[in-house]
């Protein structure tokens, strides 16, 4: 049957954190028997029923998880506080009252004796990859991520663009998909103007970085690095060697050389100049 929730039970659960109220829609309310009011006695449910009903799917740029056995038992002690149930469980079962709901005494129907399986619980399930993708922060989905076109969600669409940011600063472009899954993993979108700004200092102060060519790191290393969290940004001068030194020296001989040479030569035509007027 439909949840229909009354003016007092929408009142009561107002200001409440949302996985208190995702409980009570989702878990306890929408398996009561309008008869009596009552969840857990005609349809037996448990703490594990009520974690799988909550269950949250991994999906790309989500970092909510899905709550433990005790995150849900703390949740339904606050809903009692809150006067939206009362806790009636026994040795054998889990009971709630939900003391708010209206009651239709001509309902005959029960609440389905077995719910349908959790989609997103099954696909979990199947899918032992996704699964470990998850634990690490990175869904299936970043394999193939949508650079361009429709974003399932704002917060999809804010990594993405701060990605699409990066990759057009960053001067060496090498292996994008690989950036992208190391991007949504290690949250790099939280630090993206320090980035951009290291990148932009880095060009300022390093012809390696202007023209992208092969001495600046591969932007998988400069991420799994933090290379924008480097105090030296650009490298020391080299330091002169004796060999390094000694062609400086020559080339400054060279140099001076070749002006004295110049200056000979203007002399000796000056002169020439001199002799000719002296003739006349």
């Amino acid at each position: 049957m439909p949840v229909l929730l009354s003016d007092e039970e929408i009142a009561a659960m107002e200001g409440l954190p949302h996985l208190h109220k995702c409980l009570y829609i989702f878990g306890i309310r929408r398996y009561m028997d309008y008869a009596t009011g009552i969840t857990g006695v005609k349809r037996g449910i448990s703490w594990q029923s009520l974690k799988e009903e909550l269950f949250i799917e991994p999906r790309s740029g989500i970092s909510e998880k899905s709550p433990s056995k005790d995150q849900i038992r703390r949740a339904a002690k606050w809903l009692e506080r809150a006067g939206v149930i009362t806790i009636k469980s026994d040795s054998e079962r889990l009971i709630f009252e939900c003391v708010l709901a209206k009651q239709d005494k001509s309902v005959q129907k029960q609440a389905a004796t077995k719910p349908p399986p959790h989609p997103a619980m099954a696909k979990a399930n199947k899918n032992k990859a996704l699964r470990a993708q998850a634990a690490m922060g990175v869904s299936a989905q970043a394999a193939t991520p949508p650079l361009s076109g429709n974003k399932s969600t704002n917060v999809d669409l804010s990594i993405y663009q701060s990605f699409d940011n990066f990759w057009a600063t960053y001067p060496r472009k090498v292996n994008k998909k690989k950036s992208l899954e190391l991007w949504i993993s290690k949250q790099c979108s939280s630090h993206i103007e320090a980035i951009l700004d290291d990148i932009e200092q880095r060009k300022k102060g390093d012809v390696n970085w202007r023209e992208g060519n092969q001495y600046v790191p591969h932007p998988v290393t400069y991420m799994n690095q933090e290379r924008w969290t480097d105090e030296e940004k650009c490298p020391k001068p080299a330091q002169q060697t004796g060999a390094t030194m000694r062609s400086n020296d020559y080339a400054d001989d060279k140099r001076a050389l070749q002006q004295r040479r110049a200056e000979i030569g203007r002399e000796f035509e000056q002169e020439y100049l001199d002799s000719l007027i002296r003739r006349d």
